[in-house]
């Protein structure tokens, strides 16, 4: 729209353009001097002019893109990077501000959106037009647990270096990783606190507040398991105490409808644990890989593939050395590539649950 005015506010004219973008007005003067030629359209930046009496007056309008970038509970992201593209051409780009606000002008009509923040999955999105667009961020989390020497007991061997692999292909791939392992922090890339149960278990259930649907959460396990005298199976935490199934189901049933957990369990009898996650309020937003049945054993490696035998088979040699550790290879495929080649079977056959099998599940 092009509008004249006085500098009183009061509309003397106005009309609209063509498509060729032209304009006439024909308006008489006799208001409060000075006048002003303006000219508006959604999505784009206003442009004003003083004008004294007739003549041309060429505007050019520049549009825009602005809005709130927010995470799954509706938090402002902060220090996220927005793109905005025609096809392949970048027309402009920004960092939102504290409060998640972001303002690109541009001087074309957008088709694309893009933000980028470490701990958030990518986001991508079609535009047709300028003006405001809002959107939320899935928020990636991941617990890596890996205990090779426990307090006390018989200790393992790989376990510390198979959360460090976990924690480099996660963290590669966005994730906000914290990584609990034994009493030899160098051991470890990161190092967020011993692998105690009680520090294990906050951790979970703080995630389950701070995170919410369509959230990625990993939940991460290298190391000894076992059987209890009831035939309960459990994870033994670095203090050499029992985190039973029943517990873990706890912890983990108060996670909002929609959050997806990804659990893998490189441990003794793990994949009796599965009877508990299947029962999760959100079990149809799970996938659960286990090292072997109730009644198996997990293997350790040997020395030229210092990793745990499932986590080596798995991660290694499947989702990165097969699929080449991308995001876009679904947990499904890297499972059923990597039993082909898996050695141990009976009891030792890992074991899988997919709460969803008509959706493929990716990290």
């Amino acid at each position: 729209m092009v509008l004249i005015s006085d500098s009183m506010g009061n509309i003397l004219g106005y009309t609209t353009t063509s498509s060729t973008g032209y304009y006439s007005l024909s308006v008489s003067l006799t208001g409060y001097s000075p006048y002003y030629l303006s000219a508006s359209k959604t999505g784009y930046e206003s442009d004003t002019k003083t004008v004294t009496g007739g003549g041309s007056n060429d505007f050019s309008l520049y549009g825009y893109v602005k809005g709130y970038v927010k995470n799954s509970l509706n938090n402002a992201i902060s220090g996220a990077a927005v793109k905005i593209y025609r096809n392949a051409e970048l027309l402009g780009s920004t960092s939102t501000l504290s409060n998640g606000y972001y303002y690109v002008q541009i001087d074309n009509t957008p088709t694309k959106i893009e933000a980028e923040k470490h701990d958030f999955r990518d986001y991508s999105h079609s535009l047709t037009t300028t003006g405001s667009f809002n959107f939320n961020m899935q928020a990636l989390k991941a617990i890596i647990v890996g205990i090779s020497d426990y307090a006390y007991g018989t200790d393992l061997i790989y376990c510390d270096e198979d959360a460090s692999d976990w924690y480099d292909q996660l963290y590669d791939l966005g994730y906000n990783c914290k990584v609990y392992g034994d009493n030899h922090p160098e051991n470890y890339p990161i190092y967020t606190g011993i692998a105690s149960e009680s520090n294990i278990r906050s951790a979970v259930q703080s995630l389950a507040t701070s995170t919410g649907s369509g959230d990625i959460v990993c939940f991460i396990f290298s190391g000894r398991g076992g059987t209890n005298f009831w035939g309960n199976q459990y994870l033994y935490t670095q203090d050499c105490k029992q985190y039973m199934e029943a517990e873990i189901k706890a912890d983990f049933d108060d996670y909002a409808d929609g959050v997806n957990i990804f659990f893998f369990f490189d441990s003794d009898n793990s994949g009796g644990i599965i009877s508990s996650l299947n029962d999760l309020p959100n079990k149809d937003h799970i996938y659960v890989a286990a090292s072997c049945t109730e009644d198996g054993s997990r293997h350790e490696g040997v020395p030229i593939f210092p990793n745990s035998a499932w986590t080596f088979f798995f991660l290694e040699a499947s989702w990165i050395g097969h699929f080449g550790g991308t995001r876009s290879t679904s947990m499904e495929s890297v499972f059923a590539y990597t039993l082909i080649g898996y050695p141990y079977q009976g009891d030792d056959l890992p074991q899988k649950y997919d709460g969803n099998t008509g959706l493929s599940f990716y990290l």
